[in-house]
């Protein structure tokens, strides 16, 4: 039924989203979903730019939150988003991605920028 389809497109909203160019994840998720040891995880999700895949970990009581991200790999989006919403409204204080430090990130908007070649990425965001 349309009341249906609508509730599924909005949740998909939620995990992967599209907007232009750019590629978001974790766009919408709620804080109480990266309380301590909670996990998210999606797993081959369709996108304009080619299947994605990424997992969330949260640690928030040990101050940090990690992913793991596949990044598409049919069509290179223009920007590659990664929304990480501290359940306690901490702010970011520092991220690596593949053990590096990485400065592509807004605190205010606890949005994470990553690059978006085809390969595995491992994200820390620490608060």
């Amino acid at each position: 039924t349309h009341g249906e389809g609508w509730f599924f497109h909005q949740f998909r909203g939620m995990l992967v989203m599209e907007l232009g160019d750019d590629l978001y994840l974790a766009r919408g998720t709620p804080r109480c979903w990266l309380e301590g040891k909670k996990r998210i995880a999606v797993q081959r999700a369709p996108s304009y730019f080619g299947e994605i895949s990424y997992a969330i970990e949260s640690y928030a009581n040990q101050g940090r939150i990690e992913a793991t991200v596949d990044p598409p790999n049919r069509r290179r989006p223009g920007n590659l988003f990664l929304r990480l919403r501290h359940p306690n409204r901490a702010p970011i204080r520092r991220v690596t991605v593949n053990g590096h430090l990485w400065k592509e990130f807004d605190v205010e908007k606890e949005w994470v920028t990553l690059p978006a070649e085809g390969k595995e990425l491992r994200v820390v965001a620490f608060y």
